[in-house]
């Protein structure tokens, strides 16, 4: 892979693990996250005024906004709720783990594009390291969530619908604007959802999380625009592979900040699944 396109997978996956931190520290996550999304949208409305003109729209750009935002409405309600049951140490290494697996099988099944040897042995590799994920401490007794593990295998199955769709999407406009108008799509769509079930939490979510929403809203675009961008210059087997290192990033900042516990089965079961998800990216 060049060299360009690596170092922006890689970007992209520190600046996703940061903005999911974030959101995992907020007391509604799903608000949060909501208003992470709508901090974005307001503060980077300018830079998209100056430099979008609204004829470069082209009228297939509209299906697939339309499409990767219901898919991102599903994927963040999904994603918080696992994050609200369980801890981001194992919630986040199985949802972009199993993302990858998926994408593989469905890839087989719809597309009769069979894994080679190397990318078998991918998918067994993160296997195993869900399972390391799931194992318990001698002094943690406490059993591993059920309903976090169902939660973040459901965040997969929407990463690979995402990432489907963006892959053909992105060719009809630049990846910062279609980046912005896919959060905005997201944004709008979750909006009724939160006012009708969550506008009691909204102030209070304001007062106690807003720097989780202000460090998020900063951060949160450039997860999508750095591989938005990788995408148009490697195939997307290796942009959405090489960028599942957030994985370690991810178990990490659970492990050392929010005192996420066993850290050894925690780190070891994330590096795995890491290393499992690279074998696919890179030679599966």
């Amino acid at each position: 892979m060049p060299f360009l396109p690596f170092i922006l997978i890689i970007c992209a996956a520190l600046t996703h693990a940061l903005w999911n931190f974030f959101v995992k520290g907020g007391e509604d996550k799903l608000v949060t996250l909501w208003l992470v999304v709508g901090f974005m949208v307001v503060v980077y409305t300018i830079p998209v005024v100056i430099t979008f003109d609204i004829s470069d729209l082209a009228w297939p750009a509209w299906g697939f906004l339309l499409a990767t935002g219901c898919i991102h409405a599903v994927y963040f309600f999904l994603l918080t709720s696992a994050y609200t049951y369980g801890d981001i140490s194992l919630a986040y290494p199985i949802a972009r783990g199993s993302g990858i697996v998926f994408t593989a099988l469905f890839s087989t099944v719809l597309f009769k594009e069979f894994p080679s040897l190397w990318g078998t042995l991918g998918i067994a590799v993160v296997v195993l390291g869900v399972f390391m994920l799931m194992r318990r401490g001698r002094n943690n007794p406490r059993p591993v969530n059920l309903r976090t593990v169902l939660l973040s295998v459901g965040v997969g199955l929407t990463l690979w619908g995402f990432y489907s769709v963006d892959k053909i999407g992105i060719a009809y406009l630049p990846p910062y604007h279609y980046m912005y108008f896919l959060i905005m799509a997201t944004f709008l769509i979750l909006t009724p959802f939160i006012l009708i079930f969550r506008r009691k939490f909204i102030l209070n979510e304001i007062r106690v999380s807003w720097k989780q929403v202000i460090a998020g809203g900063v951060v949160f675009p450039f997860s999508y625009i750095f591989s938005l961008w990788a995408m148009t210059l490697a195939p997307l087997a290796y942009v959405s592979g090489v960028r599942e290192v957030s994985i370690a990033f991810g178990a990490t900042m659970g492990v050392i900040f929010y005192r996420e516990r066993p850290i050894l089965w925690r780190i070891l079961g994330a590096c795995i699944i890491a290393s499992g998800v690279l074998v696919i990216g890179l030679r599966g």
